[in-house]
């Protein structure tokens, strides 16, 4: 108990010393300095920042200012600035998202809702191509084939995707756009430090026949990582990690508005994970692999008229899970045609399809069929109409077929939105939608016995999917002369029809099953303000308010209970960013409120609801940019990153593990 006091008290030290000393001294600094060359993102203007094109909205391309969804767009500078050793780091800095640290290797994340090694109300997407593992309809973060030096940029929608979204999309959408094959450049970089960590990366591109435009790049990146230590009733042990990453990308153009990207990306890993069980056996060996086959053609026909066509394969394994292996083949194949035309002001109808075929290959009955398939058919249209300069309009409605849902009912998701822009730099709109979040294979046929026969877990054939009604305010504008940049937006969210486990029997042996027990209600508040005080500094600053209220069916369930305390209800940070010529300094810290985390079969009292500490996370990094002598062509960047140092034996989830303080330099050649 004096621990956990000490603790306690140690944490408010590091948080008031931080939030009020560290930062206003560096605010401080920021007014007292002025001018300085710095590099070419820097010089972006607020104004500039805020109308950036993004893609994920709309699926076609329009300035971030008149999107009518909470987003957040994460730049390749804002990825090398951060001192992330991953992409899961990066999550911790945008609004909405709960984020936190398992192991040395996994995490829980979700936007407005309960955390979760694997996010099953979320859709991820990896150059378009969906990367979540349908077989429990959830995102594997730690498995993803991707590297951080490799991404352009993440577009974070929070909050519904919209119609050009199927399963998954229903609190978010996280899409990442790799570097363009013809214009990115080659690099070489080493990284190592603390906890025998060790990253190196490479990738480079090229042009093979100088008279055809044709462009092909390939990557490698491998991590290796002793981890965090565990204590509690484990004692003192290392969840130590290998990863490599690797794949290649090749575009052909055509002409300017025809073109052709084909990409192949691959990640293996073997992870030791101690939280999963107190022993070292198989049980916590896991082995993960991805693999992605990605086919993309766009063309621009006119100023009329575009579309693309895709075609995405996704390979996934996991073995050890139960010491069984699950294979998983995911493939698909969808179209969007966007029309521009003007009828008493501007439209853009987008229609489109797609069609999805899973493949599931689990042994020793971890499915009461070992081999199962899945299709889902679907098919969209959007209107988006411009009576005036300053309004915009856009109702549509996506149908989804999907043999998973009961009785081959078919989902209509439709999604309206309203967008009024009273000046250049200003917007406001409001957005009214609902979508579905469907079953998945785990929970409808699911059939495993663990601990000798102890707890029976089965699937349900008859679940219903999940319903999400969504209901958002927001408001996007600039001030002081354009330096500062203010981002809010309030929502509601009505979730019916939970799909969790119930416990079935309260004693030994117990079955637990999956049903549709509860009715949910999500609902808070998201804001960021971005403040650009000269060319050298800027400081920025985040706050998420999220609630929820549950509505159990029956006295029996506490699928609702466990959401409403597993939400973190602050979450609170702030940053500074420093450039001078060729130096860069960036520092963040974010404070995230305590759950309680219900372990699914509490109703049997087998354990009991466990508290989880709030917990303070720090990310700094200094860097220096210069070019070699003698090697003008050759960009050389030195960084010195040092995360998590305010709180030595940090602890983020109920597996008891302390997150140690990360010590790491790199060394980049880029050319």
């Amino acid at each position: 108990m004096g621990f956990n006091k000490e603790r306690a008290t140690m944490k408010k030290i590091n948080l008031v010393f931080f939030f009020l000393v560290l930062f206003p001294v560096n605010l401080c600094l920021a007014l007292s300095v002025q001018g300085a060359t710095i590099n070419d993102f820097d010089m972006l203007s607020m104004e500039d920042l805020l109308n950036v094109t993004v893609t994920s909205a709309t699926g076609r391309e329009q300035k971030q200012m008149e999107v009518a969804n909470a987003m957040t767009v994460i730049t390749s500078e804002d990825i090398k600035r951060s001192g992330a050793k991953n992409l899961e780091d990066l999550f911790y800095r945008v609004p909405g998202m709960q984020v936190r640290r398992v192991t040395g290797s996994g995490y829980t994340i979700g936007i407005r809702d309960i955390a979760s090694t694997t996010t099953n109300n979320l859709l991820v997407l990896i150059d378009g191509a969906v990367v979540f593992n349908p077989s429990f309809n959830a995102t594997v973060w730690r498995s993803l084939p991707v590297t951080l030096g490799e991404i352009e940029r993440i577009e974070i929608i929070r909050g519904p995707g919209g119609v050009l979204y199927s399963s998954n999309a229903v609190m978010g959408v996280v899409n990442i756009y790799t570097k363009s094959a013809k214009e990115a450049a080659n690099y070489v970089s080493y990284r190592m430090g603390s906890q025998q960590y060790k990253q190196p990366s490479a990738a480079l591109g090229t042009q093979p026949f100088k008279d055809i435009p044709f462009y092909i790049r390939t990557f490698y990146d491998f991590q290796g990582e002793q981890g965090f230590n565990k204590c509690g009733a484990t004692g003192k042990v290392n969840d130590e990690f290998e990863r490599h990453k690797y794949g290649f990308r090749a575009e052909y153009e055509f002409n300017e508005n025809t073109k052709l990207l084909a990409a192949v990306k691959n990640c293996e890993m073997e992870a030791t994970a101690y939280g999963l069980a107190a022993s070292t056996t198989g049980i916590n060996k896991l082995n993960y692999e991805t693999s992605t086959v990605n086919v993309d053609f766009t063309h621009v026909a006119n100023e009329h008229y575009d579309f693309n066509l895709k075609y995405h394969f996704t390979y996934m394994m996991l073995s050890g899970f139960y010491q069984d292996d699950s294979n998983v083949e995911h493939q698909s194949v969808n179209t969007q045609h966007n029309i521009y035309f003007n009828t008493f002001g501007k439209h853009v109808l987008s229609l489109g399809a797609e069609l999805v075929f899973n493949f599931y290959d689990a042994i020793e009955s971890s499915f009461n069929d070992a081999e199962q398939s899945n299709r889902v058919f679907s098919w969209f249209v959007q209107e988006e109409y411009r009576p005036f300069k300053n309004v915009i309009a856009t109702a549509g409605v996506r149908v989804d077929d999907n043999t998973y849902v009961r009785g081959h009912k078919l989902l209509w998701q439709p999604r309206f939105s309203l967008m009024y822009l009273p000046s250049e730099n200003h917007s406001v709109y409001i957005t009214g939608s609902r979508m579905y979040r469907q079953p998945s294979t785990s929970e409808r046929d699911f059939n495993k016995s663990l601990n000798g026969g102890a707890i029976n877990m089965l699937g349900t054939s008859s679940i219903k999917a999940e319903e999400f009604r969504t209901y958002e305010a927001g408001y996007k504008g600039l001030y002081f002369e354009k330096k500062l940049n203010f981002n809010t937006n309030a929502y509601v969210s009505c979730v019916d029809d939970i799909i969790g486990m119930h416990n079935v029997f309260t004693g030994y042996p117990t079955t637990l099953t999956y049903i549709n027990d509860n009715e949910l209600k999500l609902y808070g508040f998201e804001l960021d303000v971005n403040y650009k005080i000269n060319n050298n500094w800027s400081v920025y600053a985040d706050y998420s308010n999220a609630n929820a209220d549950s509505n159990p069916i029956s006295s029996v369930s506490t699928l609702g209970e466990q959401r409403v305390q597993a939400i973190a209800k602050h979450i609170f940070g702030t940053g500074v960013r420093y450039t001078n010529k060729g130096l860069s300094i960036d520092m963040y810290g974010k404070y995230t409120d305590d759950i309680t985390v219900i372990p699914y079969h509490y109703t049997a009292s087998f354990i009991a609801p466990e508290r989880v500490e709030s917990f303070f996370t720090t990310f700094m990094r200094v860097a220096y940019e210069f070019n070699m002598p003698g090697l003008e062509e050759v960009q050389t960047e030195i960084e010195f990153v040092a995360n998590n140092l305010f709180d030595a034996r940090l602890q983020q989830t109920e597996d008891d593990y302390f997150i140690e303080p990360e010590i790491f330099g790199g060394l980049k050649f880029t050319f």
